[in-house]
């Protein structure tokens, strides 16, 4: 595909921001953002934690109280965690790690935790040495998802200290990571959702841990989320089918009232895309993903039910409409139960759920859309050099064409994919004399 890709990216209309605005929006999309977004506004008091922006009360309220003694016992916790992890260290599968997890991983340490019980590490050492830098290049070059995944980079997190700043460090982390996985697993690509757990995962870990992690949970057979993502998704059509039985089971009171509201199940979507990310406060948020990314699948099913029980009597008084709001925006805003109280009650869930073996859905059949990847990994793209010599050349008259326009991080990594291109062929790469053509893809296999 020559230049299409490039062409359609240059051709599209970008937002104007230089450093001279401090990354403030400026255009037609800029009507898009609320003033409390934009990284200058004077009235941001305070930050949490997890480095999420909000308004500072005046006095501090019982939720602040409450963490701040949380934050004490957690720190009592480090340690024992450290000395666990050394054990790990040395092959033993620790015997409290189960039950720790429960109880939440230290926040200073799933960095190190959260790639090791994904298996993301292995991936890592495994995979051959540069391969998400050349990734990261290709779709720097090719990738038709690098619009849309702007776009969405745009709307994901705004709030948090990291992401506020348009194009700052880790929205082009964010940038890299999903356009490089867009060419790794080409069966998904990009779809929306995915950049919110990338944002996650990056408040935490660099570029390529992040990348390893997003390619384990896709793959690895605890979660596979390919199948949430991959067009069709098959995963979610086969859960929520299950969820539905467990749901008429389990709370029938529950189910008898959405049934007679014909409430959709479409909230199922945003909360096992993004295990529930933006559903529920983000401390709640990342104790279901310590315990997601240790148990996996029956996470998802087991906390959907547990919101429907912790809250059915509130959800059996609402219409259609106030269930989705309440769904959606209220018990993001607060839950009405503690971490540790709501944690409680979806263990007892789960057990009760592994007990009867409902915990999981029935596997796909035969006939059903494939839930993991079944084309290899990587970019499959066969072009003869003098095509790519040739498209590096109106890469590179393109580029010149476009630097009074495209903001500097963008021009910047133009810049590397023509050189390392240019650089790469030029110096023979897969050349050779007596060759016409060359497998673009051999150097990523």
């Amino acid at each position: 595909m020559p230049c299409s890709a490039i062409a359609q990216w240059t051709s599209h209309p970008t937002p104007k921001v230089t450093c001279k605005n401090s990354g403030r929006i400026q255009g037609p999309e800029s009507k898009d953002i609320d003033p409390w977004e934009n990284p200058e506004f004077d009235v941001y008091a305070k930050m949490d934690r997890f480095g999420f922006v909000h308004k500072a009360p005046e006095e501090a309220t019982e939720e602040e109280r409450a963490n701040r003694r949380r934050i004490a016992r957690e720190v009592k916790r480090v340690n024992k965690w450290l000395a666990m992890e050394e054990a790990w260290k040395k092959g033993r599968l620790p015997k409290k790690l189960e039950e720790r997890t429960w109880k939440g991983i230290p926040e200073k340490l799933r960095m190190k935790i959260w790639p090791r019980l994904l298996g993301a590490n292995d991936m890592r050492e495994a995979a051959r040495p540069n391969l998400y830098q050349e990734l990261l290049i290709r779709a720097l070059l090719v990738s038709k998802e690098i619009k849309q995944i702007d776009l969405d980079i745009n709307r994901t997190y705004r709030d948090h200290l990291a992401f506020r700043r348009r194009y700052d460090v880790k929205q082009q982390s964010l940038l890299n990571v999903l356009a490089a996985y867009s060419m790794y697993n080409t069966e998904v690509g990009y779809c929306q959702g995915m950049s919110q757990i990338a944002a996650l995962f990056l408040m935490y870990l660099d570029e390529e841990d992040t990348f390893w992690c997003i390619h384990a949970l896709m793959t690895g057979k605890k979660h596979t989320m390919h199948g949430f993502f991959v067009p069709g998704f098959p995963k979610l059509s086969r859960f929520e089918a299950h969820f539905k039985k467990v749901l008429k089971k389990y709370r029938p009171r529950v189910y008898k009232h959405l049934e007679k509201n014909d409430i959709p199940y479409i909230y199922l979507t945003k909360w096992w895309f993004g295990c529930f990310l933006d559903r529920v406060p983000f401390s709640l948020a990342l104790r279901l993903w310590d315990v997601y990314i240790l148990e996996g699948d029956p996470i998802l099913l087991a906390m959907a039910l547990n919101i429907m029980k912790m809250h059915e009597k509130s959800i059996r008084k609402l219409t259609m409409e106030n269930f989705m709001d309440f769904i959606q925006t209220s018990l993001a805003a607060d839950f009405r139960y503690s971490d540790d109280e709501t944690m409680f009650s979806l263990r007892e869930v789960l057990s009760k759920l592994r007990s009867d073996g409902l915990h999981v859905p029935p596997p796909p059949k035969p006939e059903d859309l494939a839930e993991v990847p079944t084309k290899a990994l990587g970019p499959v793209l066969s072009r003869p050099i003098a095509s790519i010599r040739e498209e590096l050349e109106e890469i590179k008259s393109r580029r010149s064409h476009a630097a009074c326009e495209w903001h500097e991080y963008y021009l910047s990594a133009y810049q590397q994919v023509y050189d390392f291109y240019y650089q790469y062929y030029q110096n023979g790469g897969t050349d050779s004399s007596d060759s016409e053509t060359a497998t673009d893809a051999a150097t990523l296999s």
